[in-house]
């Protein structure tokens, strides 16, 4: 996930082979409400905006088949 913090626009880039499932990503602010939510399918890079929302901390949550991870972004 980059650029980190962010001003708005950041990517989310795969490392290794590109998924071959769709993945899920849930972007969550600091109360745990779901701001923003998208399904990538067959991309390594993907591009997601928080323009216009909040500057703060944002937790990105990322499904793929059986895997899950978590990052945090910061919106300056």
């Amino acid at each position: 996930i980059y650029p980190n913090p962010t001003t708005g626009n950041f990517i989310l880039e795969f490392k290794g082979d590109i998924p071959a499932d769709k993945v899920m990503v849930d972007v969550y602010g600091m109360r745990g409400e779901k701001v923003l939510s998208g399904i990538i399918t067959g991309e390594r890079k993907h591009e997601f905006t928080l323009s216009d929302k909040p500057a703060g901390v944002y937790f990105i949550h990322v499904i793929s088949g059986n895997k899950a991870e978590s990052s945090k972004i910061i919106k300056h």
